[in-house]
């Protein structure tokens, strides 16, 4: 697993030009404060302006991949569930420690190519509060949140088994702590495939 994140200076300084309400803690190595956007995505055709209380935590990578630990502070997100009576992992929130799921492990490589990017990670949190935002105030999806677990890898699968197969046996590796065949590997596919349908 890759260690914590290192901020650059510029990085630092990007962050206080662009993020006020975001501040760096050095000494913790944590970025904690308030995340604003005002947003209109093509094809959504809504703007939304909203704020969220987060901390970033660049000590620890979400599920052992890329990209920092976030978390939503105040419960909002959670909130939003409850009233909603929709259960917190279809906001893409862990309940019980108020962790975001911003992607799903397999394609955190495509989205940032050259390893964790500061200036892109916080545009793709914007993009994925927004989302949450979104489905709070219109009980829609702006557009199609990812599947979770084995539903997430089946997408993919279904999505470009070329493409993604490879990684997908990687991970089921990684949970099983054992390697597998490639026989093996298509028969368990088939068969969370057809769980999926039933």
């Amino acid at each position: 697993t890759m260690g914590p994140i290192q901020l650059n200076a510029f990085e630092i300084n990007w962050l206080e030009n662009n993020y006020p309400l975001l501040h760096f803690d050095k000494k913790r190595n944590r970025i904690q404060g308030t995340i604003e956007f005002n947003l209109c995505y093509e094809g959504t055709g809504k703007r939304i302006n909203d704020h969220y209380q987060i901390e970033i935590d660049l000590n620890h990578r979400a599920n052992g991949g890329i990209l920092p630990v976030v978390r939503e502070t105040t419960g909002k997100i959670l909130k939003i569930a409850q009233r909603k009576m929709m259960n917190p992992i279809d906001l893409h929130i862990n309940e019980k420690n108020g962790e975001l799921c911003l992607i799903i492990p397999m394609k955190e490589s495509e989205r940032y190519p050259q390893g964790f990017s500061l200036i892109e990670f916080l545009e793709h949190l914007k993009q994925h509060l927004y989302w949450v935002s979104y489905r709070d105030r219109y009980d829609v999806e702006p557009w199609q949140g990812q599947g979770h677990g084995y539903n997430g890898m089946i997408e993919l699968y279904l999505e470009n088994k070329d493409k993604y197969a490879g990684k997908i046996k990687k991970h089921i590796e990684k949970e099983m702590d054992r390697k597998i065949s490639k026989k093996e590997f298509h028969r368990i596919m088939k068969y969370l495939i057809h769980k999926s349908k039933m």
